[in-house]
């Protein structure tokens, strides 16, 4: 289902695709990491849909999505999509699981339409403490102008038709994309799909605007701002093991994945032993489950105030 778009909606002169299937209440918003997009939950989405009504969109550049204003902010991300639920008839609450990158828009979502949350699950998502342990503020910056750079490139060669390209860099560039395209868990026929969308130049340029939110200032900027969302459950799933990471940096993303607890006072965080950063691919079971879970929390809660005298 992902290999056409869903329904596509206007929030200001460009369109944003967005893919809802399910019945019930809560909403389940899906929010794919950086360089990602609504195929990311194709193991997961799906089984949401069996008990709840579920959602996934793709953020302005990527997938069926227009390419929107630049900068990418978080800031302007948030709004766009909260432009989209409301368009295309997508009420709250909701409950977020996020990925990566995407937690960092999920909890500022939560912040900004605090009373539009009914949970939050976190799926190996980035924290900006992490960031500050293990790179200075000069080492943060060089990262992000050399993807940026590399991204550029991209985006030159995607708007020529690849026709300047080297035959190395036509593969590199969509390469990049999810965990790696081909994605091993994705038939055949997805995976040759979402090379060719990964062939767009609005594509490298909405990836190389949003990096620019890992930079020290926006990161700081993000985490002056983080509010904590009161009794809303909270599930941290965090990987087990990290590949190409080195021992003591994986030891420092489990603690810091751990601040994401502060958030609420209705806060948990499971390891994932046998799961890389990519659980939603590796773990889609259990991801399935703690939204089942937070879905389950919601009702009953929801329940239980129903029927107080």
């Amino acid at each position: 289902m992902y290999m056409k778009p869903g329904r596509r909606i206007d929030v200001g002169g460009f369109r944003i695709n967005i893919r809802c299937i399910g019945h019930g209440t809560p909403t389940v918003i899906l929010e794919a990491g950086w360089e990602d997009w609504s195929p990311e939950w194709a193991l997961v989405q799906p089984e949401v849909a069996r008990f709840a009504r579920v959602c996934t969109y793709d953020r302005a550049g990527y997938g069926f999505s227009d390419a929107g204003p630049l900068p990418r902010t978080i800031d302007r991300i948030v709004l766009e999509l909260h432009a989209t639920l409301r368009g295309a008839g997508e009420p709250p609450p909701y409950i977020f699981a996020a990925h990566s990158f995407g937690g960092i828009v999920a909890r500022t979502f939560a912040s900004r339409y605090r009373n539009e949350i009914a949970g939050l699950v976190f799926v190996d998502s980035a924290t900006e403490e992490y960031l500050y342990a293990t790179a200075t503020p000069s080492q943060l910056l060089d990262y992000v102008q050399s993807t940026q750079h590399d991204l550029h490139a991209c985006y030159q060669f995607a708007a020529t038709g690849w026709s300047r390209a080297p035959a190395t860099q036509r593969h590199d560039c969509p390469a990049q994309m999810f965990r790696g395209l081909p994605e091993r868990r994705f038939p055949e026929a997805l995976n040759i799909f979402l090379w060719r969308q990964a062939l767009q130049a609005r594509t490298y340029a909405a990836v190389g605007s949003e990096i620019n939110d890992f930079t020290a200032d926006n990161l700081h900027r993000t985490l002056s701002e983080r509010k904590d969302v009161g009794t809303v459950p909270i599930l941290v799933l965090t990987a087990g093991h990290h590949e190409r990471t080195p021992h003591a940096f994986e030891a420092l993303w489990r603690l810091f994945a751990r601040d994401l607890l502060s958030l609420s006072t209705n806060a948990h965080q499971t390891i994932i032993p046998n799961s890389g950063h990519d659980i939603e691919l590796d773990r889609p079971d259990l991801v399935t489950a703690a939204i089942r879970s937070e879905v389950t929390f919601w009702r009953r809660e929801r329940m239980h105030a129903t029927q107080k005298p």
